[in-house]
């Protein structure tokens, strides 16, 4: 009696096993998004299936990528990845224990700037197929971060006309955001108004208690001095459209590199310090330990 059920149970795990004809992993870029940040998954397919399968625009050769969304409210969102545009593996021919990788951009195809917890999964579907195949359920949260430092501003007007027609001025909002992921803090540039947001810069990880500099000309532009190392700073010169003008990386010297803002005309300038080029020579110590080469 008991080898009859051990023969029901194998034959039930074979069972399983055989029927699954694809296999779909998924995995994200990180767990934790600063709002508007965009969001890459990559979606791992392994065909099963004894039998090649192309993802064609045929009927019998229909094949797709898909994910479902469930938002913080609890609201589902199914986007099916159908078009040529959209479908990532249109034209792809996965044979046979074949297995690929595919990154999708999901902030294209789902409006995720709502801040709490999301749950995504992808899901592939083929015409040769009698099922759709799932991946397992990931969680993220999408986070507003925390406001470090802002600057509201006026954008000058070019036009050479004087504005008295009760015209409003329009404005310009420029804020540094700490987003705490695990055990990663990265800062974050956001530029928006009261309806829009222009852009979303990476500024790289926070330093100790390193402090990044701002400041804004007259022209509305924001210039920022970001520490890399305690004594490594990139500067940047930052449009009110989100645009890099400009992009250097001093260092200490004799002095400490600041921004300096000329009261009059609201011109800012980079002083001290000493701005790295190509060309800049680095000292090594005298007592520097002589790189051991390996024996092959």
């Amino acid at each position: 009696m008991m080898k009859k059920w051990m023969l029901v149970a194998a034959l039930t795990v074979a069972g399983v096993a055989a029927y699954a004809q694809m296999s779909v992993g998924m995995k994200l870029n990180r767990d934790t998004f600063i709002q508007y940040e965009p969001v890459y998954a990559q979606v791992t397919i392994r065909n099963d299936s004894g039998q090649t399968l192309v993802f064609g625009g045929e009927s019998a050769l229909q094949g797709q990528l898909n994910f479902e969304i469930t938002d913080p409210l609890g609201q589902q969102l199914r986007m099916e990845l159908s078009s040529p545009e959209q479908n990532p593996l249109r034209g792809v021919i996965l044979k046979s224990g074949q297995q690929e990788s595919y990154v999708v951009a999901l902030h294209k195809y789902f409006k995720m700037e709502r801040v709490g917890n999301y749950r995504v999964n992808a899901w592939v579907s083929h015409s040769k197929l009698k099922e759709e195949y799932f991946s397992k359920t990931l969680t993220f949260e999408v986070s507003p971060g925390i406001l470090i430092w802002s600057k509201n501003v006026g954008l000058p007007d070019f036009s050479g006309e004087l504005n008295d027609s009760g015209r409003k001025t329009e404005e310009r909002t420029y804020e540094l955001r700490l987003l705490q992921s695990n055990s990663e803090r990265s800062v974050f540039l956001v530029i928006r108004d009261e309806s829009m947001v222009y852009a979303l810069i990476p500024l790289g990880m926070a330093l100790g208690q390193e402090k990044i500099r701002c400041d804004v000309d007259g022209f509305a532009r924001l210039h920022m001095l970001v520490p890399l190392s305690p004594k490594i700073f990139q500067y940047h010169l930052i449009t009110p459209q989100g645009t890099s003008e400009e992009n250097h990386i001093y260092r200490t010297a004799a002095t400490v590199p600041m921004l300096v803002r000329d009261p009059e005309s609201g011109r800012i300038t980079v002083a001290g310090g000493e701005e790295i080029t190509l060309d800049t020579a680095f000292e090594v110590p005298e007592d520097a330990p002589v790189p051991e080469v390996p024996e092959l």
